[in-house]
């Protein structure tokens, strides 16, 4: 967040970008507090010393570093929003492209609108859960393998690297669809959000079983 206070961009703009990194830490630790955490170990975030994000677990603590780099840019111009890092994401130009440690796509849409606090924190524990897991573009090795499937299998979203960060998604994201329909007195609509979640709990249970079963026969 300094380097955001800190930016040439004019003070409205920058109070922004920080009320929005602020909000959707916010979200982001809500959701990690509750329930609906499934896929993500028991933690929280806080900002370190030198201004930059840090998810603390009960035994660790990770560096969750944002950048803007040739990387970030890189993965926007094929269309997407960020890149996981073993200390982090890399994140890419958005317009109006004057000011980097706003204008990108952490905080953007492509047409330069802001994003939404739930964006934010979306984006956030998305690439935490490839942080933490050490999967996707984490060190070399598994840079190189995350990008012969991508190319090889033609994967993205269904890309074996993605399958925790996507239930962190989903998670996330129900989590939001739950609380608003309760909020809103439509139970039927809880209910029925509910029931998809409830569903997405059971298929993450019968996987860690199989797993342990097949780890115990080995």
């Amino acid at each position: 967040m300094q380097s955001i206070a800190q930016c040439d961009a004019p003070e409205e703009s920058r109070n922004h970008a920080i009320a929005l990194l602020e909000d959707g830490v916010e979200l982001a630790n809500d959701f990690l507090a509750s329930e609906y955490r499934l896929s993500l170990p028991a933690g929280h975030y806080e900002e370190s010393e030198d201004g930059f994000l840090v998810f603390v677990t009960t035994n660790k603590r990770w560096p969750i570093r944002i950048y803007k780099s040739f990387g970030g840019e890189l993965v926007v111009a094929f269309g997407f929003r960020a890149q996981e890092r073993d200390d982090g994401f890399v994140v890419g130009s958005y317009p109006p492209d004057e000011y980097p440690e706003i204008d990108n796509s952490m905080f953007r849409y492509p047409d330069g609108d802001w994003l939404p606090a739930d964006s934010v924190a979306q984006l956030i524990l998305h690439e935490t859960a490839h942080t933490i897991n050490g999967e996707g573009t984490v060190g070399y090795w598994n840079t190189v393998k995350y990008y012969a499937e991508a190319i090889f299998l033609f994967r993205t979203n269904d890309h074996s690297d993605e399958r925790i960060p996507m239930d962190v998604n989903f998670e996330f994201r129900f989590s939001l669809l739950i609380e608003e329909s309760r909020a809103k007195g439509d139970d039927q609509m809880a209910a029925a959000y509910q029931s998809s979640f409830d569903k997405h709990r059971e298929e993450l249970q019968a996987a860690a079983t199989a797993d342990s079963t097949a780890s115990a026969g080995s």
